[in-house]
C-alpha cells in the first residue's frame, strides 16, 4: 500500500509544453499528482476506516504576489489517478467520496495534511479542490476492484430581473435579485444634484438544488447511469466575480479572490451543483431523491431578542424519525450543510437551503445554521430502516498549543483507536469544516452561528461519523491518553 505524508510539500508545476503536447497515457506518478493517506504499509491489517486525499497537479505556477493565481489540472484527471491507486491497493474498497478544499499558500505550497486554514478578509485567497476517498476493508475476495466514475449535475439555468442604479459616470449596484438577498445601492463620490437613474436588466442564475435532482432523474430515464450510485454531495463551484457571464464549470479544481485592497467591497459567487459518484457496472436505474432537515425555530425574532433555534442534536433527531419511516430506499449520503437565514423583526425566519446560486459580499455579515441533507435512491429490495437509531459522533482535531492542531492523519489514528474499542458499525461519514471561535475551539452546541466578513476567520476540519445504533462512549482508560476529551458525542447517542 502507498503512503505519502507531506507536511509542507512544494507543488512541482508542469511546463506548458507538457500540457499542450500530445502525450501517451500518464504514468502512475503523473496521474496521482499530490496525495496524502492514512493507509500505512507497515500495518498487517487495514484499520476500520482510512482515507486518501488526491489533489490535482499544477500546470502553471502563476504569481500569487501579483494576484496571478496558479492553474491546476481538471477534476476528471484526479478521478483517473484515484482509479489507478485503487488498482494498486486491492485490499481496500471505496466507501464514500468527497470533494475537499485546501488553501494554496505563497510558494505556491499546499499543506495537504493540515486541519486548519485561515480565510483572509482583506488579502488574497487561493484554493484548490481535490477528492477524498473514504476506504474500508475489502472483505469479499471475489468482489471486483471498483472503477469510480463521476457525474456532475448543475441546476437548470434561469434568468431573473435585476434593478441597477447609477448616477452619471459613477455606477452603483442595488437591487432585488430573486433568491440572492438584498444589497444596498453603493454611491461613489459626491452626488450633488445629479439624478439617480434606475435601469432594469436580466441576469443569468440557477434554479434550486431540488430542480437539479429532478434534472438528474429525467436525464437518466433516457440514458441510465452505467453503474450504481456510491454517494452524492452538494459541491459549490466558486467564482470571484459576482456577475461573471461564465457558466459554472464543475471540472475546475481551483478558485481565487484578490481581496479588498483598494476596493470598497468584494464579492464571491458560489454556484452549488450535485456531484454523483458511482461505481461502474450494470445500470441499476436508481431514482435519486433528497431530504433536508432544518433546525426548528424555538423563538421568532423580537425587537430586543434574536431568533432562537434548536440544537444540532434536534436536527439529528428529526433525521432519525424520518429515516425510521423509510423502506424500499437506500441512503447514500448524509451531509452537514450551512444555509443563510433571514430573521427580520416581526417576520418569521426564512431559510435559503435550496438555493443553488449564492452571492456573498464583504459588507454584510451572514447569519447561518447547520442543517442535514440526506440523499437516497430507490432500492425496492432494500430492507426497512424502521429499527435504525441514527446516532453520530464528531471528531475534533486535538489542539497542540495556541492556534495549532494535530494533522488529519493523526486525527484518523484517534478515530480508528476509538472505533476499535467501541466496535460500532458505520452508517455514513463526512468531513465538516467548522468555524474556530474565541479560545481556539469549535462550538457544536448550537445549530446557528454568525460569519463575520470584515475580519479573517479560521476553519477547523473535523470528521463526523454516523451509526445505525446507539453506542456507549468508552471510558478514558480504554483510549490513548490524548483522547480522553477528544471529539464530541451527540446527545442522542446515549444508550437508551
Amino acid at each position: 500500500m502507498s503512503e505519502s505524508k507531506m507536511a509542507e510539500p512544494d507543488i512541482q508545476p508542469m511546463s506548458a509544453e507538457d500540457v499542450l503536447a500530445s502525450k501517451p497515457p500518464p504514468s502512475y506518478e503523473e496521474a496521482m499528482g499530490q496525495f496524502v493517506t492514512s493507509v500505512k504499509e507497515t500495518q498487517d491489517e487495514s484499520p476500520p476506516l482510512s482515507y486518501i486525499d488526491i489533489m490535482p497537479r499544477m500546470t502553471d505556477q502563476g504569481n500569487m504576489k501579483n494576484n496571478m493565481p496558479p492553474a491546476f489540472e481538471k477534476f476528471s484527471d484526479i478521478m483517473r489517478g484515484a482509479n489507478m491507486w485503487l488498482q494498486s491497493n486491492p485490499a481496500l474498497r471505496v466507501w464514500k467520496c468527497e470533494t475537499v478544499e485546501r488553501k494554496v499558500e505563497l510558494g505556491p505550497v499546499v499543506h495537504l495534511d493540515s486541519t486548519l486554514h485561515h480565510e483572509s478578509s482583506g488579502g488574497a485567497n487561493v484554493y484548490v479542490f481535490g477528492v477524498r476517498l473514504w476506504l474500508t476493508r475489502r472483505t469479499d475476495p471475489k468482489e471486483d476492484i471498483q472503477e469510480l466514475c463521476l457525474l456532475n449535475v448543475p441546476p437548470p439555468v434561469k434568468e431573473i430581473p435585476v434593478t441597477i442604479g447609477h448616477c452619471g459616470p459613477f455606477m452603483g449596484m442595488g437591487m432585488g435579485m430573486e433568491g440572492m438577498g438584498m444589497y444596498p445601492v453603493m454611491h461613489f463620490g459626491r452626488l450633488g444634484r445629479r439624478r439617480m437613474m434606475v435601469t432594469q436588466g436580466m441576469i443569468q442564475t440557477y434554479e434550486g438544488l431540488s430542480k437539479a435532482c429532478d434534472s438528474y432523474n429525467e436525464a437518466t430515464k433516457a440514458d441510465p447511469l452505467d453503474g450504481s450510485i456510491l454517494n452524492v454531495e452538494t459541491t459549490p463551484v466558486k467564482f470571484g466575480d459576482r456577475f461573471s457571464g461564465r457558466e459554472a464549470d464543475p471540472d475546475v479544481t481551483s478558485w481565487s479572490e484578490s481581496g479588498k485592497s483598494g476596493k470598497l467591497f468584494s464579492t464571491k459567487r458560489f454556484t452549488n451543483i450535485l456531484r454523483v459518484f458511482y461505481v461502474k457496472g450494470p445500470p441499476r436505474h436508481e431514482t435519486l431523491n433528497m431530504q433536508t432537515f432544518l433546525p426548528k425555530v424555538l423563538r421568532e425574532p423580537e425587537w430586543n431578542r434574536s431568533a432562537q433555534f434548536d440544537t444540532f442534536d434536534g436536527v439529528l433527531a428529526q433525521t432519525q424519525q424520518w429515516l425510521q419511516s423509510q423502506s424500499g430506499v437506500r441512503v447514500v449520503s448524509i451531509e452537514t450543510r450551512d444555509t443563510e437565514f433571514h430573521a427580520g423583526f416581526g417576520q418569521p425566519v426564512v431559510f435559503n437551503e435550496d438555493s443553488a446560486d449564492d452571492i456573498i459580499t464583504s459588507i454584510k455579515d451572514r447569519n447561518l445554521v447547520h442543517y442535514l441533507r440526506v440523499f437516497y435512491v430507490s432500492a425496492p429490495d432494500a430492507t426497512s430502516y424502521g429499527s435504525t437509531a441514527l446516532t453520530s459522533r464528531l471528531f475534533v482535531p486535538i489542539g497542540t498549543g495556541g492556534r495549532r492542531f494535530e494533522t488529519m492523519t493523526q486525527t484518523m489514528d484517534h478515530i480508528n483507536a476509538w472505533l476499535s474499542v467501541v466496535g460500532q458499525p458505520l452508517f455514513s461519514v463526512e468531513t465538516v469544516p467548522l468555524l474556530l471561535t474565541a479560545g481556539n475551539r469549535v462550538d457544536t452546541s448550537k445549530a446557528d452561528y454568525k460569519h463575520t466578513s470584515r475580519v479573517g476567520n479560521y476553519w477547523l476540519t473535523c470528521v463526523r461519523l454516523y451509526f445505525p445504533t446507539p453506542f456507549q462512549e468508552p471510558p478514558p482508560s480504554a483510549l490513548p491518553a490524548s483522547q480522553s476529551s477528544h471529539g464530541q458525542q451527540s446527545s442522542s447517542c446515549r444508550i437508551l
